[in-house]
């Protein structure tokens, strides 16, 4: 009977060892987990903030642009009126 006991208690043994064995299995695949995904995150957010600040860039150069273009309409304008005044003075 005692030979019966001892190996109910390895047995027991042995089953606790297992799930303890896999409960830290589990925890350590969790924290692996959440670094890599914590990682792709941060990534992910330092993309968007790259992103943003490219946008903010591109909407500046674009108002520049939109000035330049109008000083350009403005000149090109006094250009026709001029010409278009001096044509009409020579004749």
């Amino acid at each position: 009977m005692e030979i019966s006991i001892i190996v109910s208690a390895v047995s027991l043994l042995a089953s606790l060892s297992s799930i303890l064995f896999a409960f830290l299995s589990f925890r350590r695949s969790d924290k692996k987990d959440r670094r890599i995904e914590g990682k792709f995150e941060g990534e992910v957010a330092s993309g968007l903030a790259h992103i943003k600040e490219m946008l903010s860039k591109m909407e500046t150069d674009i108002a520049k642009l939109d000035s330049q273009s109008r000083e350009l309409a403005e000149r090109m304008a006094r250009v026709e009126e001029s010409y278009v005044r001096d044509r009409k003075g020579g004749q």
